[in-house]
C-alpha cells in the first residue's frame, strides 16, 4: 500500500502470523494478523508514541470490561 510497508508472514498473499505494519503517517502495528488484519495480540503505537497493547479481533482493538 502507498506509503507503508510489512515485514513479517503471509498466506495466500495475504499478511498472516506475526508481523510489522508501518503506516505512512508513522504509526505501527505489531502482532498477529489473519487473513490480511490485525487479529490477535498487538501493540499498536501512534505517530506521536502513544502505545496500546491489548488484543485485536477482524482489524480493531477488543475492548477490555
Amino acid at each position: 500500500f502507498e506509503g507503508g510497508s510489512y515485514k513479517g508472514e503471509w498466506r495466500s498473499g495475504k499478511y498472516h502470523g506475526h508481523g510489522l505494519l508501518r503506516f505512512a503517517d508513522g504509526s505501527t502495528y505489531r502482532g498477529h494478523f489473519n487473513d490480511g488484519v490485525a487479529d490477535g495480540e498487538g501493540e499498536e503505537m501512534s505517530a506521536t508514541g502513544t502505545v496500546r497493547h491489548g488484543m485485536w479481533k477482524n482489524g480493531r482493538p477488543v475492548q477490555n470490561d
